[in-house]
């Protein structure tokens, strides 16, 4: 079955910061031409959809807020499907008009909504967190990430802090964005492919490779972003493919059968 769809991330399979991976423009070009299905699934969670939109076309990108997946919409919609509405926001204040349905609850949240905040963790927030669990607000991660690239080396990511407030308070957090299956077949069913049909590129064996996986696509992990041998070596997770670059996509994608 030959493949007709990719997904890809973007930070640090596109882009790195603030530059773009060196051919991934042209790339990303070639395989319109060709005739894929392409859809961008992504973690961010500091921006929202249509800043992530622009900062692709700046880099010369041709990319649709249709192609475009990102965890904040699912967290939107679980929490209203729920009924919660009171939160304590531990995002980015880029995104919180996102959640402008919801009350700020600085007291007596039912839920906090937990994103990425750069350096912003301490003790105390962490502390204060754990104090609104133990007191029965809901745990609501956008992403549950290990560790990313901030364009100077990799850095701790928002799963060790969201690890610790689950592992003190017995809690367990909702979280969206890749891994979670849902998040990958979201994307997927806008494209009216077989899961044979689709192909996972990414530079992240826990989010982007195991999650597409379990999901049932094949998988391509890239020597770029927050790429470590040692770290790969180390894993059980196993990539179909392994490529130095979103460069050599192409010539991959002709060998795949």
């Amino acid at each position: 079955m030959r493949i007709k769809t990719i997904l890809f991330d973007l930070d640090g399979v596109l882009y790195i910061g603030d530059n773009p991976v060196p051919g991934a423009v042209e790339v990303i070009e070639e395989l319109r031409t060709s005739g894929f299905g392409l859809r961008f699934i992504t973690n961010t969670s500091t921006k929202l959809p249509q800043e992530i939109i622009r900062k692709l076309t700046n880099f010369g990108f041709n990319v649709s807020s249709e192609e475009l997946f990102t965890p904040l919409r699912s967290a939107r919609d679980y929490l209203i499907s729920v009924s919660l509405s009171r939160m304590y926001p531990v995002i980015n204040s880029e995104i919180l008009p996102y959640f402008k349905e919801f009350i700020i609850d600085q007291e007596n949240p039912e839920f906090i909504l937990i994103g990425d905040i750069g350096d912003k963790w301490n003790y105390q927030l962490m502390n204060k967190i754990f104090n609104f669990t133990m007191n029965g607000a809901k745990l609501i991660a956008l992403h549950k990430g290990k560790f990313y690239n901030s364009g100077t080396g990799n850095v701790l990511d928002i799963g060790a802090f969201i690890s610790g407030i689950e592992y003190s308070a017995n809690v367990r957090a909702a979280v969206f964005g890749k891994p979670d299956l849902n998040f990958f077949n979201s994307a997927v069913a806008t494209t009216k492919c077989d899961k044979g049909e689709i192909l996972m590129v990414g530079d992240d064996l826990d989010n982007d490779i195991a999650g597409a996986q379990k999901s049932g696509y094949k998988t391509v992990l890239t020597k770029t972003g927050k790429f470590n041998v040692n770290y790969v070596q180390l894993s059980d997770i196993k990539p179909d493919y392994l490529i130095e670059s979103v460069r050599d996509l192409p010539k991959l994608i002709k060998e795949i059968k």
